[in-house]
């Protein structure tokens, strides 16, 4: 068996790729059924909101609830007789607007093919905005050199280079 990242040649039983680190359990899955989600707790896990969505949400409550408390402490500040307690729902507000911003900027969004299915088979979600994706770690290092296409030089190549002209 070949593993699907990086072409090494591994055996059947083997479940990490030694070169790579793939594993071939969730691959093994998919062939087994047919390239089929295996459980309904996969299609299910396939539908929840991404952490930029979660994000958003949060934000979206905060600000619905600090817009409803604007009436009950603006009630309050009159009985106070003074700005203080409109502190709250202001403070609730920009709280909300702003983990909204940070949501919509800094968390991670799924890829668009990514949405119905979940991530690809053997590639785990990127915990970060900034990591580097697969595709640019194998193309950040030069491909690996198979030594057994290397044949070593001849004797009569070094011989020819030092009776040559200089």
């Amino acid at each position: 068996m070949y593993c699907p990242r990086c072409s090494q040649e591994v055996a059947d039983e083997t479940n990490f790729c030694p070169r790579c680190g793939f594993y071939f359990g969730v691959l093994r899955e998919l062939i087994a059924t047919g390239g089929a989600p295996s459980s309904p707790q996969d299609i299910a896990k396939a539908k929840q909101p991404t952490e930029r969505q979660k994000g958003m949400r949060l934000g979206a409550k905060m600000v619905f609830f600090g817009i409803a408390l604007l009436p009950i402490f603006i009630g309050l500040s009159i009985v106070a007789d003074g700005p203080g307690p409109l502190l709250v729902p202001f403070t609730l507000f920009l709280t909300g607007v702003i983990w909204m911003l940070y949501a919509r900027l800094f968390r991670e969004a799924e890829h668009d093919a990514w949405q119905a299915g979940g991530p690809p088979v053997g590639m785990a979600r990127r915990p970060g905005l900034l990591s580097p994706s697969p595709d640019m770690l194998r193309n950040a290092s030069p491909p690996p050199i198979n030594t057994a296409e290397i044949m070593p030089p001849s004797v009569t190549e070094h011989t020819t280079n030092f009776l040559g002209p200089k």
